[in-house]
């Protein structure tokens, strides 16, 4: 996610050199994998009371068949999924049901927060029940207890039967009006919008508190096959292919196929127009909203070449685009923008100052530059989150560092100065709080507190000075052959901060300057980096 203006493969069983020499050209092939988990969903969009009220929430229904496979060394007596739409319940009623009351500056609620209407209703294993019980302040963990536990190398077939509010709001999962509430039609943005199987790991499943400002999630590849049924005048943007169906009664069928994706987001609007170019075999489908402006069509294109010459730096840079096809989607969400597999959404709030007679104000950094900065920065996600994952609550830094960084990849593709880059990285790396603590491994509970906040400068800021600082002690060739070998190693799986150091370790240890970097920017020390491995990497195969 990028703010507008605003462990471990310690198990790899080969050496990092064995690892490095066993790579081919290209990316991990996709063929089938027993350990992945698969979805098979039904997913409906009821808009209710929408034609009477454009203020009055939508539900979603999901009938969910998840099959699960254990790659752990532990037998699982319970699955444990998350219920984000939980979460997103709890912050519409902590902005909805509250008000300030001027009587000595008491905050006293204006309503009782409504239950979640919504839910895992019932999970079943060969039509038997199984019991499902919720945890967490939001209710946002669900554990589903199974007959027996699940045996190391087992699967399992479950069935779910889920529902879920949607509200108008800028919450990742929502929807809006495009044109600023132009109440030209709705756009729902569908994100973590069914039970998503927790990643187990070091012995437990992982399932931290979902945060709003900042990220949180944490999963695995994973293979969708998905019906999605929406009112007939909805057009589907999804990650992966998609494919419109037949209309019955007013509903049409969509199908979504996507594989090897770490989740799925769905984008329904009647709103939108596009625009599509090609690059190196990724096709880049810029989706907008064609207001009397100007606005909304020069954001649409801006975004498109922005896009596509992302795309040609961050594959020049790291590798192959892990996906044939990217979606930008003129969005609702106001934080800038938002990352998922194959489809990135930036704010529409930039479409403003690119109106016809738009006079940006340099001060608030807005204009072309900012909205192509973060078209930059999502596009790079695709590179780090969407290939190489990482628990983005507790090492953050690994993706929105990387993407962070990405934009200077990018500018320096469009020709800006190495003073200008400089100067960019230098006012990141000047970003330090009280605390004077600039690690930036720290989950998301430590560098926000009620004394500190300290999230954005670290994960995203100082992270990327980090990163361009050992870009100037290592030199390109160097730096770029790590950054492409780390990217063949861990796509498509997931990386932790030991992974990224061990390989720094083995390929520049011995630069001056490199170990002084990582004891300043890192809570783990450099000899512990020499004793560790990367993991054994998949098999690899040209254009995969």
């Amino acid at each position: 996610m990028k703010k507008s203006h605003m462990k471990k493969f310690l198990t790899g069983a080969l050496a990092l050199t064995l690892a490095l020499t066993a790579l081919a050209p290209g990316l991990p092939a996709r063929a089938d994998d027993p350990a992945r988990t698969r979805y098979e969903m039904d997913v409906a969009l009821d808009e209710g009371e929408a034609a009477a009220d454009p203020f009055a929430p939508a539900e979603i229904t999901v009938t969910e068949r998840v099959t699960v496979a254990n790659g752990s060394a532990d037998p699982w007596p319970e699955l444990c999924f998350r219920d984000y739409m939980a979460s997103v319940h709890a912050l519409e009623q902590s902005t909805k049901n509250f008000e300030v009351v001027e009587k000595d500056g008491v905050v006293i609620p204006a309503a009782e927060p409504e239950p979640y209407p919504g839910g895992v209703g019932a999970a079943r294993l060969d039509g038997q029940a199984l019991e499902v019980r919720t945890e967490g302040e939001d209710g946002s963990i669900v554990y589903i207890k199974l007959p027996t536990p699940l045996a190391p190398g087992g699967s399992v077939t479950l069935e779910l039967d889920y529902a879920a509010p949607v509200y108008m709001s800028g919450w990742r999962c929502a929807f809006s009006s495009l044109g600023f509430g132009a109440q030209d039609g709705r756009t729902y943005e569908l994100a973590q919008f069914y039970p998503m199987l927790a990643v187990y790991e070091d012995g437990a499943w992982q399932a931290e508190p979902y945060v709003e400002e900042g990220e949180c999630m944490y999963s695995r590849c994973a293979d969708y096959d998905l019906t999605v049924r929406l009112p007939e005048q909805y057009a589907l943007v999804a990650s992966g292919d998609e494919t419109r169906g037949d209309t019955a009664e007013g509903v049409t069928a969509w199908r979504v196929a996507a594989e090897n994706m770490r989740d799925v987001t769905l984008i329904a609007s009647a709103q939108l127009d596009v625009l599509t170019g090609e690059t190196g075999g990724v096709t880049v489908n810029s989706w907008y909203f064609d207001d009397d402006t100007g606005g909304g069509k020069a954001q649409g294109e801006l975004s498109l070449r922005a896009a596509l010459d992302a795309v040609d730096a961050f594959t020049e840079a790291y590798g192959p685009c892990p996906y044939g096809e990217l979606d930008v989607v003129m969005s609702g969400y106001m934080q800038g923008g938002m990352e998922a597999p194959g489809l990135v959404r930036v704010s529409e709030a930039y479409s403003w100052d690119l109106r016809e007679d738009a006079e940006p104000d340099p001060e608030t950094g807005g204009g072309p530059d900012s909205c192509a900065a973060t078209v930059a920065h999502e596009v790079a996600h695709q590179w780090f989150y969407a290939a190489v994952g990482n628990d983005q609550y507790s090492e953050a830094w690994l993706d929105e560092g990387f993407a962070r960084f990405s934009e200077q990849v990018y500018w320096r593709h469009m020709g800006r100065s190495e003073a200008g880059i400089a100067a960019a990285m230098d006012e990141a790396l000047a970003r330090v709080p009280e605390s004077g603590n600039v690690t930036v491994d720290r989950p998301y509970r430590e560098l926000n507190t009620g004394t500190d906040w300290d999230y954005a400068d670290a994960v995203y800021e100082r992270a990327a000075g980090f990163l361009y600082r050992l870009e100037q002690a290592m030199g390109d060739e160097a730096f770029y052959g790590l950054l492409r070998a780390y990217y063949k190693v861990c796509c498509f799986r997931e990386a932790h901060t030991e992974d990224f150091l061990s390989l720094l370790m083995d390929r520049a240890g011995g630069v001056p300057g490199v170990r002084e970097l990582v004891q300043t920017y890192f809570n783990t020390a450099p000899g512990e980096m020499d004793q560790m491995v990367l993991p054994t990497p998949p098999t690899m195969q040209p254009g995969g």
